[in-house]
């Protein structure tokens, strides 16, 4: 699993803008940026944490598909329920702005979340991320991503003359959380698995329902974890009576 992963310039200075428009366009926007207070010292911010609907630019939705891409979660996690259900959030902070307590967010069914942040504008001073402790580096347009519900994080109060902007996509992993890894699953497995006849599937999701019964995704658990060979598996099962 993910505990804290750093990419350079994952975004480009244009789509940083253009997101950073959209949320100057709309900051006033009752539905997209609800005056609801966040948990913190201060609310001297706007944020769709809250949002009422869904209203992101596509620009926003290119992004979270590259995530999903980077980290194989496409098949294999739930999205988070914020931001409308879009497991997108934008956050604008403005000077003055005391930043947040810190704390580890809490399971939801007792899954574990990864939150995925990009910080569009870094502040003149402060707004950084600490996690157990130490600040971490989250240059601009780098995309910057670990586990909310494990590790204690906060931000530091902002100071300066600009504003800190932050877009972020959060996702709950799979029931095993403590045996995923991107490493485990690869395109290979998919592309075998997508592979068989139809009567070859059914024996495979029967097999994978054994090992995870309460699971609504059986077969992703099973070709997340196995720490087997997975064409060997694919052949005995399939040829199985």
């Amino acid at each position: 699993m993910v505990e804290f992963d750093v990419e350079a310039d994952f975004i480009s200075k244009e789509e940083a803008k253009e997101l950073m428009l959209w949320v100057d366009n709309n900051e006033y926007n009752d539905k997209l940026f609800p005056k609801v207070s966040e948990a913190g010292p201060s609310d001297n911010r706007v944020t769709t944490r809250f949002a009422k609907e869904s209203a992101f630019p596509d620009v926003a939705f290119r992004i979270q598909k590259r995530i999903l891409d980077k980290y194989h979660y496409k098949d294999f996690v739930d999205i988070e329920p914020i931001g409308a259900g879009t497991g997108m959030i934008a956050i604008k902070v403005y000077p003055g702005d005391q930043g947040s307590f810190p704390h580890v967010d809490p399971k939801l069914k007792g899954r574990d979340a990864v939150r995925c942040n990009i910080v569009l504008q870094n502040a003149e001073v402060g707004g950084l991320l600490r996690i157990e402790g130490e600040v971490m580096s989250t240059p601009d347009r780098a995309l910057h991503a670990y586990n909310v519900t494990k590790l204690l994080h906060h931000i530091t109060p902002t100071e300066g003359s600009t504003c800190r902007y932050v877009w972020l996509f959060g996702v709950h992993m799979p029931w095993k959380a403590e045996d995923f890894s991107p490493i485990l699953f690869n395109k290979s497995r998919r592309e075998a698995t997508a592979n068989l006849c139809w009567e070859g599937f059914d024996k495979l999701l029967k097999h994978a329902k054994a090992f995870y019964p309460e699971s609504p995704n059986p077969l992703d658990l099973l070709t997340l974890n196995y720490r087997g060979n997975w064409q060997e598996l694919l052949d005995q099962v399939t040829k199985s009576s």
